[in-house]
């Protein structure tokens, strides 16, 4: 179950770079001055262009169907509808490149512009979320949901759905609740996840007490003196937002960032692994409770997420970018896989200002691994996915009637898998609740 690092197409400096090797002080720091290339501008003037049209349309159509205003996807919308808001967001994306001029200085480009496109995209979403923490509920752009009160106060409520079916490794601890099973029952792998067979209830019930832990587990991590928190406890806001990221909200991020191909396999494994540990200050000096010299400075925590799909048949690709292009279902042979990691360094903001949560990321990274029935390696981006030279038959009517478009289906189908999922995943909860509160009785 373990997954390898994701080294192919990383986003950074140099193969032999490392994000480790790379001082925390500097991932809030503007090396200088100089303007961004034109590939970074191209990049980020064309995601916040991308993303203006999209929600144009989207609120057009809301406005059709009458929908009410003030609701998440409704603030979605504004944010990139509105100019100021727009331009702000597109500012901080400015800086953030900007921090890191070893993405698109020199020539060659470090990193094309499609990638820089894909690193400007995560480093928006994953600060949007952080930023929706701590702000009132009828502001927020997202639908997550924390706890109120207890030892879930302020934990994401899909992390909490999330910890078994994942694994995560807390400050180098691995939790993994299939393994845990295994080792505690003795039985053989192929035999081992039979549990939910033998007693539901009692599946359902170790499931949340294994959430439980988990929970405690991260809190505990964010348990260090930072801006605005008391000593030896989790700042609410960061416990928020990291608690979102390390689940499926934040993968739903990693996945909008980089869907300039978008990819359904069929069949196979997919694998999720999340990773926490506190790096300690930086950025000057002490951050001990009554020392003076502590301004300035913030506990950073880094966070990775990675999704590997491996052991497929089959999958249908989508070109994102191209409106024109139809699905590509191919048949593939052992081995393939699909793979994606973000590393992600997040603080509390130094003292002086409101409680916010500030995330950079470090390190956005690709692997894809195809070959044909024959076994033979395929090259990526297939050849087949190149974008289409002419628009099909139909093209000149209006977008409405286009029945060749994928993308808008896509989107769609998106829209409602994902509401599905999360009605599904509230009820999980709420049935694991029960049980749990069944059996300590």
């Amino acid at each position: 179950r373990s997954m390898q690092l994701l080294q192919v197409d990383c986003a950074m400096a140099s193969p032999s770079s490392s994000p480790m090797e790379v001082e925390l002080a500097d991932s809030w720091t503007t090396r200088d001055s100089a303007p961004l290339s034109a590939a970074a501008e191209h990049a980020v003037s064309g995601f916040y262009e991308a993303q203006r049209a999209r929600h144009q349309q989207e609120r057009e159509r809301s406005l059709r169907l009458g929908s009410a205003r003030g609701s998440a996807k409704w603030n979605r919308q504004e944010l990139y509808i509105d100019p100021s808001r727009r331009s702000s967001a597109a500012a901080a994306s400015r800086r953030h490149l900007a921090r890191h001029p070893e993405w698109w200085r020199g020539t060659p480009l470090p990193c094309a512009e499609a990638k820089l496109r894909e690193i400007v995209a995560a480093q928006h979403f994953f600060q949007v979320d952080c930023d929706d923490v701590g702000l009132p509920a009828p502001e927020r752009r997202s639908e997550d949901i924390f706890g109120e009160g207890g030892d879930l106060a302020d934990v994401s409520e899909q992390l909490l759905l999330d910890g078994p079916r994942s694994t995560y490794v807390i400050d180098g601890e691995e939790w993994d609740y299939a393994a845990e099973q295994l080792r505690n029952s003795g039985v053989e792998n192929e035999r081992g996840p039979l549990l939910l067979e033998r007693d539901p209830l009692e599946a359902e019930r170790q499931k949340g007490a294994f959430s439980c832990r988990l929970a405690a587990a991260v809190r505990q991590c964010l348990s260090v003196r930072s801006a605005g928190a008391a000593a030896g406890s989790a700042h609410p806001l960061l416990l928020r937002a990291v608690s979102t990221a390390l689940s499926q909200s934040g993968m739903a991020s990693l996945e909008r960032a980089c869907e300039s191909t978008q990819v359904a396999v069929s069949g196979g494994d997919q694998l999720l692994r999340y990773e926490l540990r506190s790096c300690g200050s930086r950025s000057g000096a002490s951050t001990n409770e009554g020392d003076g010299a502590g301004a300035g400075r913030s506990v950073v925590w880094e966070a990775s997420l990675e999704v590997k799909k491996v052991q497929f048949s089959n999958a249908i690709f989508c070109r994102a970018a191209d409106e024109f292009a139809e699905p590509l279902a191919m048949e593939f042979g052992e081995g393939s896989s699909f793979g994606k990691r973000c590393l992600l360094r997040l603080r509390m903001a130094p003292d002086g200002g409101p409680p916010r949560v500030e995330v950079d990321v470090v390190e956005l990274c690709e692997e894809v691994i195809l070959f044909d029935t024959s076994g033979k390696r395929l090259p990526w981006p297939l050849p087949q996915l190149a974008a289409s030279s002419k628009p099909p038959k139909g093209a000149g009517l209006p977008r409405t009637f286009r029945t060749s478009t994928c993308g808008r289906r896509c989107a769609c189908t998106a829209s409602v898998c994902r509401r599905t999922l999360l009605a599904c995943s509230r009820l999980r909860l709420r049935w694991r609740r029960y049980f749990s509160n069944e059996h300590a009785r």
